[in-house]
């Protein structure tokens, strides 16, 4: 009776133990660093003149007469900005195999952009005769033209900070070259937005003689509008797909420092107070220093 107690005590002894040690080698490893930067392309939604006196109810240049304007652009398919961040990577460990096809890491960091949302711009012009030159050899007269165009164009603008989190799985982590795959998540807020409302005229004179070589004459003139806005909240769901290249075999940094393209096709949902939310399709694209310590 007592040895089957010392047996069934050792047992317990020994299952505790292996279960400390995976407990020990399971969880997360911090393993390195990196910084990326990239084009940040934002479907855009529908942008009317409607919309921009939600953003600026105060504007006096939106209340002008456009009659005879044409609206050259009232909403972009894409707005294509610049995307930075920095994040730290950690190492899942404890759930691989050996001799396993795919490592797994987590990243976590912080995510910046400054983007043009929304854009919008109506215009018009108009040729007259002005005065004319008469040619001192051939008595000719040639008409200088002055043509007017007025631009009415307008702008939101929006300063973004995210939280950005992505679970990653990567192909031959230990090769020079290894591709990368997974799924991430950005949450984000809007620390700063305006609406630039601006208004120009210019006017460009030119005569319509065959020997004349020097450029127009062209006046200017150029009046702005800035309406601060509330800020906002976003959300952007995204499947990172990379490329990751370690720059050198030999000597401690470049063995450690790699090199990587991502790109994240992504869903954007961005929440604007004076407007309803919006929910369209976004692609990143980040250029990628890594730094992972061994």
């Amino acid at each position: 009776m007592k040895s089957k107690s010392l047996l069934f005590a050792c047992l317990l002894l020994i299952s505790g133990s292996v279960c400390s040690q995976e407990e020990r080698n399971s969880g997360v490893l911090f393993n390195g660093i990196s910084y990326g930067v990239g084009p940040y392309s934002v479907s855009s939604g529908f942008s009317s003149l409607a919309t921009f006196k939600s953003l600026a109810p105060k504007s006096e240049f939106l209340n002008v007469d456009l009659t005879d304007f044409d609206n050259s652009n009232s909403f972009y398919d894409s707005q294509t900005n610049t995307m930075i961040g920095g994040a730290a990577h950690f190492k899942v460990i404890g759930k691989e195999k050996p001799n396993r096809l795919f490592s797994q890491s987590f990243r976590i960091g912080i995510s910046f952009t400054d983007q043009s949302t929304f854009y919008n711009s109506y215009s018009r012009s108009e040729t007259f005769t002005v005065d004319t030159l008469t040619s001192n050899t051939t008595g000719i007269q040639y008409p200088i033209d002055s043509t007017a165009t007025e631009r009415l164009s307008m702008d939101y603008y929006q300063t973004q900070l995210y939280i950005d989190a992505a679970y990653l799985f990567q192909t031959g982590e230990i090769n020079r070259f290894s591709l990368y795959g997974g799924l991430g998540a950005m949450v984000g807020f809007t620390i700063d937005a305006y609406t630039s409302v601006r208004l120009s005229e210019d006017f460009t004179y030119s005569a319509n003689s065959p020997r004349q070589f020097s450029d127009p004459d062209i006046a200017f003139d150029f009046k702005e509008e800035n309406y601060k806005n509330k800020g906002g909240i976003a959300f952007i769901t995204y499947i990172p797909v990379g490329l990751d290249f370690r720059i050198g075999n030999k000597g401690t940094f470049w063995k450690n420092s790699h090199l990587g393209a991502e790109v994240r096709p992504s869903i954007y949902i961005n929440q604007i107070p004076e407007l309803e939310t919006e929910v369209t399709t976004a692609m990143i694209g980040m250029f990628i220093y890594r730094y992972q310590f061994r």
